[in-house]
Order: C-alpha cells, then structure tokens, then sequence
C-alpha cells in the first residue's frame, strides 16, 4: 500500500540556545538535590560565556564546587553555537559512567564511547549533543576521533591529564610478556656501561626481576644503537599486542627521540617532553576548556597540554570541608620512624582509605590492609565505598577520581611523597632532583589526595600524614606557597596540634573528637581556619613557568626533526636556566649535545654531554677516548670525575684548561654578589670531582652550596660574604644553619657533615650559641684552591695521553692535596666558638 506523506508533518527548526546558563534553565531537571546554579557555576559559565572564542581557558572550581555541570553546559552550548561535534574527556571508564549519570540528572542528553561502544551515537554523529569519552579513547595511537576533528574538547580533571597522556607516549616492554625482546634489547647496551664501569651493576638487574633499580640509557647511546634497536622491535611486532599496539603507533618512527630506561622488571621507552602539539586537538580553530579541582598553577598546563590557557577560577568555599590534620613525627613523645606505627593505632577501629605513591610503599600497609592489584582497584573502591565495617583500603599511585565523601570514608593516610607517576618522573625526582620542574605536578597530586574524602562545606574528616619524603615538602616554604590558602591554614593547625598535644594517646583521642563531633574541636576549627571570599589563589612560579615555556617549545621543534631550532632554544635560554635550576640546566645540556649530534658538530655534543654529566653526575657520561681498565677503576670518583671533563674524545689531550674555568671561578676574589659566590663555589667543586650542588636554589631550604664526596661526607657551606667588618654571625645564621644541616642529614642520610659559613673572621653575636663544628672559612681560602686546582690541571694536561689521563690525576692531586681528604684538612677554617672567646 502507497505512503501517504500528506500525514507527515516536516519538523520546524528549533531555535538553539547558546548562553550555557539559559541551556541550564531550561532544563528539564531530573535530580532533586538540584535546585539552581550555585553562585561559583554562575560566575564560572558567565566568564567562560564572555570569553567563548579563546582558543584556551582552564575553569578551576574545587572538588564539591559542581564542575562536570559547568563543563557539560558548555559543551553543550558549543554544539547549538557550531553545530559541529564536541567531546568531553574523562580519566576512566567509572568517571565517563559517573558524568553519564549526572548528565541525566540534570536532564542533558549525551552521547558515550566506552570500550569501543557507544551510546546515543545518533546525538554525537548529527551533532545534537557532545560524546563523553576518556582520554584514553581520545589520545590512543589508534584512536578513532583523529580522523573526526572535533571542534571543541572538554578536558575534566586537567589537573590529573599529565600522567595519562605520557602513558599514551609511553611503550612499556614487560620482561615477562616479552622475555626475548627484553633480553635482546637489554644485551644491546650491556657494552656502554662495561666502558663506564657500570658492567657490574647493570648485570645485576637482568639477575634480580624484582629490583627497583633502573638505568637511564642517555640519548648517544640510544643514537649509536638505535638502527638495530628499531630492527628488533618490529621483528617483535609489537603492532599486533594489546599492550603495545597503542603506543607502538605514536613512537614507531620517533625511536630516536625517546628516552630509555631499564629495569629488571621492564624497559620504557618515551619522549623526553610529551610532544601533545602534535595532535590536531591542539591545532587552531579548535578549542579547548579545561577542568580543574585543584591548581591553577600554569607551567603544570603548560607541561601537560603545551597551552597557556586564560583561568577563570570563581571564589569558591564549596569543597573548603573540616579537616583534622595529625602529624605524627612532630609529636615530641614520636619521632620519624614511628608515624606509621601511630597512624595504624589511630585508624585501627575506623574505616580508612589509605593512599601510598607504590605497591613497595603499600606492602608497609599489609599487616593492617590487603593490597589490591590494578585489575581489582575499582571493584575494591566499589565494595569500600558500600562497606559499613571498618575496613582499610590501600590505593597505589591512585590520587584523582576517588570520591568518598561523607560517611563513605571520613578517615585517611596520606603516606609518603606522591612524586613520581611513571619511569620519567621517578628519574626526575630521585636522580636529577628537577625539584622546580616537579613542584607543581607535586602539589596538584597533594591537593587531590586531600579532597579524595572531601566534597563541601558541611563535610569532615580526618587526614593523617606520614612519610618523610611528603612531611619535608610540605614544610618547604616554596612548596607550601602554591598550596591554596585554605589548606595551609588548616595544615598549620595541624602542626601546632600535633606538636603540642602531650602524648600519642592525646593524637587518637583529637581523632575521636572531631569524628564524633565534639563542640570543642568544631569551635577550635572555626576560630582557627577563615575563608578569604576576596580573591582566588593564584599559583604561579615563575621559575617554573619559564622552564616549562623552553621545554615546550624544544620538544615542538624536536618532534619534527628540526634540530637546528630546537637546539637554538636550549642553548639562547641554557644561561637563564642554569641561573633558575643547574639540575634542569644539566638535563637541557644533554639533549642540547643530542641536537647538536644530529646535526653532525659532534665536538660541541661532546662538550655539552660531559657538561649534563659534571653537573649533576646522575646523567650518564660520554664514551671517553680511552675505556677505563680495572686500575683505572680502582681510581677515587672524584679523579675519574676530572678525567671526564678533561677528555677530549680524540687521540690526543687538549693541552688548555677547560675554556670556561676562569670566568666560572672569577668571583673567588670577592668582586661578586652572594649569589654569584654561590655558584662559582658551586662550579669550583664540580671543577674538583665532588657532587657540587645549591640546594636553597633547587630546593627553596638546605645550605647554599653542598660538596659530597664519594665516601658520603658533605661540606655544608652558607655564604656569608655581604657581612661587613663590624656585623657579627647573628643568631638567626646559626639556626638557619643547624636547619640546613638537619635537612642534609634527612635528605641524605649522611653521618659526617661539615658545617661552616663562607665569610669574615668575625665573631657571633651575644645572644647566639654556636655548635663547637660550625666553621668560618674565608673565601680567599677557595681562591687558594682554585689556583691550586689551575695550575694542577696545567701539569696533569702537558703530561698525559688519554690511556694515563686518570692515573696522573691522581698522582698530581694527591702531590697537591686537592683529593677530598687532605683537601678539606687543608683548608684554613676557624670555629665560631673560637671567634666568640676572643
């Protein structure tokens, strides 16, 4: 039978709104808790209103504050503006079924793609509503929506993107999935550390599956091996395996760009920077919002997206909760090694999450918890979230995503540093010490591992803190500067809570209080912590920022094989960056000698290799022109150290001192700020072979300059050379300095220090105490070294072949008393005590 279209009614336009806050409006709210907008969601969606067209805007509102509307809204308004498709990216699968289920409250349709499926396709495909997705869907080398060009991107959670998308930039080769292809490409640079003298410890790993060693394998010798590198990973075709494929796809043909690095357990390879630049998500014409609970710190989106987005950041006191925060090691009856012990007794009749940076750090955990393997994590949060006993949940590098609030969980540990996500990071913390590289990601993972039981104001709980590595950074100034103003309130109420409180038993009882609701403690809290309803917090770093900057633009320029420009910008901004940070300094020169390789001034790579390596001596040293033998191994580090910057890589010894010496060292006259004496000290013991470092620079705290020589003594050096003839060492200089020198002890755990200000013979003051081993050494006696060292180096040049480069140092600096035992017995040096009687 014949249609009979007359019955068919042609729908009428509908006209589409486009101001997010009429979307939300005219709504259709399912969810009852929903009456309106909050004020914060007003003002975030009229801002981001105003600005729509920017390219890049981050919208920060904290963890409670309502973001996923706010995001949803304008994605939604984005699709009726352009009629064009929008996505919406999430963390995991759980937090895209999450915002599912409140878009439906909300009364928003959505479209989701979820494990290769989706739901609603029809709204995403005519573009009548955005798709929620995760980044993994977004990002993997094989992704789907790289041939779709969205027009926008929601980014939730940015805060917790940067560890995802290195992942999706990281190709992992797990010894027990791919037991040959481990072997073969293990062997490949077995012969590099034989001629370092490393052999011994890099058998070492292929023996013992479980260590937590790793090698870093430096980017020259990637560039020697890297033809037969590439020929071994596709014979392995790593393109048909799951746990490869995706990876595999993005670094196939950039081998020669990458980092890595081998364990017992695995062997990494990724970028040294991620090159996000490169997705077409990032090319003009798309844009971009991006959601964050926690910082707005901008060289963290910097690093993560290579944008500096405009920040829209309302001020907020939704997810300000009450929090008890105990300390344990700074109670007087504790001490450091005990706060696990106190924590397991607070929390052993409560339910407790129970957050830890490693599954090494959680086994600390299993006489209390049992630890969960990744494939059961969301399944055991599910069940925890539900359990009404006291159960204990242990969480391993998990710091987003979790949300607990209210009587779900209302008691958590923080245990230790969460510093380091992936392969990369752990080398940046615990091997360069890119201290100002990491403060933000750092601060960012603190800040989430906080409102994990946290969601608005009426909510509550108490937080425990243990670990050294997380209660130093949080005492360092610096880092404690970029927390939000709220949050260090309430840390500093718990330091002078946990300090103050009589005994342990008084730390579980404090506990106990706030949990039940005692009126004293809820009074003390609200005397104690106020809410600044004035501004936002603004978390800049400047420092960081303008390393971020460099670094971003280097990995735009080296992604794309421009060697020429990506060399150029290391080296234009190397002397603003050592001035910021020798550490990150030291890693720029490194892929600065790369650049420099490719381009074939193999003389200037050399240079800038040996000069990464005599900085921090964690970064790998170049081949030198004669392999050490097993004598020359006997040698002391710190002449083995000499002999690495005096090599030359030829057949032949340059016959003149390293061309940088004398105007590294021109300020041991005294013509130079503190400042500038601080590095030159710095360069001088880099010059003599010790591990020279600034710490109050890298770190904000610990002494100005730190020589350690290989048998762990460290000479902790405050520089004092501003003071005049008639000031005195007062005594704030020798707290600060007994500060500095716990700091040493805690961070190295080094039993022999020497302490000492670099200054004038002039007495302390009245009021001061000084340690009888607090030292006063005056700067002419570093100068004496130095001449000592350059005409040292002019005998060891004028007789030395490379074969007997190392023996000759040793012999002419022990004739000259500059190896580290004479030399430091040397030194002139005068005690504070002595100074103070005379």
């Amino acid at each position: 039978m014949p249609i009979d279209f007359d019955k068919f009614t042609p729908s009428k336009p509908v006209k589409k709104l486009i101001d997010p806050i009429e979307i939300f409006q005219n709504l259709k709210v399912k969810d009852s808790a929903i009456n309106d907008l909050w004020l914060a969601q007003g003002d975030a969606l009229r801002d981001w209103h105003s600005q729509r067209n920017s390219e890049d805007v981050a919208i920060i509102l904290n963890t409670g504050a309502g973001k996923t509307l706010v995001g949803l809204l304008a994605a939604q308004s984005i699709v009726n503006e352009t009629n064009e498709r929008v996505l919406y990216a999430c963390s995991s699968i759980n937090l895209v079924e999450q915002t599912e289920s409140k878009a439906k409250g909300y009364g928003l349709e959505i479209a989701t793609y979820i494990k290769g499926e989706y739901r609603n396709k029809s709204l995403y495909q005519r573009c009548l509503a955005p798709c929620v997705t995760t980044y993994q869907a977004i990002f993997n080398g094989k992704s789907r929506f790289f041939r779709e060009k969205p027009i926008a991107i929601i980014f939730d959670d940015a805060h917790a993107a940067e560890h995802l998308l290195r992942d999706h930039f990281t190709l992992k080769i797990k010894r027990n999935n791919f037991t040959e292809l481990f072997s073969k490409i293990f062997e490949l640079f077995r012969s590099y550390h034989e001629k370092i003298g490393k052999g011994i410890s890099y058998s070492e790993i292929n023996h013992n599956k479980d260590r937590n060693t790793y090698f870093f394998i430096p980017p020259f010798s990637l560039y020697e091996n890297c033809n037969e590198l590439k020929r071994i990973l596709v014979e392995a075709k790593l393109n048909n395996e799951i746990d490869t494929m995706f990876a595999w796809e993005h670094l196939k043909d950039k081998i020669d760009l990458c980092t890595v690095f081998i364990s017992g357990k695995e062997i990494t390879i990724t970028p040294p920077m991620v090159p996000v630049s490169h997705f077409l998500y990032f090319q003009k014409g798309i844009r971009r919002i991006y959601l964050s609970a926690t910082l707005s710190a901008k060289d963290k989106f910097l690093r993560t997206f290579g944008k500096n987005p405009e920040i829209i950041a309302p001020k907020t006191t939704a997810g300000e909760c009450e929090r008890l925060i105990i300390i344990p090691c700074l109670n007087q009856t504790s001490n450091r090694e005990d706060d696990l012990e106190v924590a397991k007794d607070i929390i052993k009749d409560k339910k407790a999450l129970i957050l830890v940076p490693s599954y090494r750090r959680a086994e600390k955990w299993s006489d209390i918890a049992s630890i969960n393997s990744t494939d059961e994590v969301t399944k055991q949060i599910g069940s925890f979230r539900e359990s009404q006993s006291t159960d204990k949940l242990v969480l391993a590098s998990r710091y987003d995503g979790i949300d607990l609030p209210g009587d779900t969980c209302r008691v958590m540990v923080i245990d230790d540093l969460p510093s380091s996500l992936n392969i990369i990071e752990k080398y940046f913390w615990e091997q360069l010490q890119l201290v100002k590289n990491m403060r933000s990601a750092i601060a960012s993972r603190v800040v989430q591992a906080f409102g994990r039981i946290s969601r608005g104001m009426s909510d509550y709980g108490v937080v425990i803190i243990t670990g050294d590595k997380l209660t130093d950074w949080l005492f360092e100034k610096e880092n404690k500067a970029i927390l939000p103003s709220f949050l260090k309130q309430q840390i500093e109420v718990g330091i002078d809570i946990s300090e103050q409180a009589e005994s342990l038993k008084d730390l579980i009882d404090s506990a106990s209080q706030c949990l039940d609701r005692d009126e004293k403690w809820v009074n003390y809290h609200q005397r104690n912590i106020s809410t600044n309803m004035d501004k936002q917090d603004t978390n800049i770093d400047e420092d960081a920022l303008k390393i971020a900057e460099v670094e971003v633009k280097f990995i735009n320029a080296f992604w794309k094989r421009d060697y020429e420009q990506a060399a150029k910008v290391l080296h234009d901004s190397l002397v603003e960056t050592f001035e910021l940070s020798s550490h990150t300094g030291a890693w720029h020169h490194l892929w600065l000698g790369y650049c420099y390789e490719q381009i074939n001034d193999i003389e200037k790579a050399y240079e800038s290799y040996r000069d990464a390596h005599n900085t921090v001596p964690n970064i790998p040293p170049p081949l030198p022109s004669h392999y050490y033998s097993e004598s020359d191994l006997s040698l002391p580090t710190q002449v083995l150290e000499v002999s690495r910057y005096l090599d030359t890589r030829s057949t032949q010894i340059n016959k003149q001192i390293p061309k940088n010496f004398d105007t590294n060292l021109a300020v041991l006259n005294g013509t130079g700020t503190s400042g500038q004496t601080e590095e030159t000290l710095r360069y001088l013991g880099q010059y003599l072979g010790f591990s020279s470092s600034r710490p109050d620079k890298e770190y904000g705290t610990g002494s100005d300059v730190l020589w350690i020589s290989e048998n762990k003594e460290a000479l902790c050096l405050e520089v004092k050379t501003d003071k005049k003839d008639d000031s005195k060492y007062k005594k704030e200089d020798i707290g600060q300095l007994r500060d500095h020198i716990q700091w040493v002890k805690n961070k190295y755990k080094f039993k022999i220090i020497y302490p000492a200000f670099v200054g004038l013979l002039i007495p302390p003051s009245s009021s001061a105490n000084p340690d009888a081993e607090i030292q006063v050494i005056q700067l002419e006696e570093f100068y004496k070294i130095a001449e000592r060292l350059r005409a040292a180096l002019n005998d060891i040049l004028n007789k030395s072949i490379p074969s007997n480069l190392p023996q000759n140092i040793f012999e002419i600096f022990e004739e000259r008393n500059l190896l580290w035992g004479d030399l430091y017995r040397k030194i002139q040096k005068t005690t504070l005590v002595e100074l103070k009687s005379r």
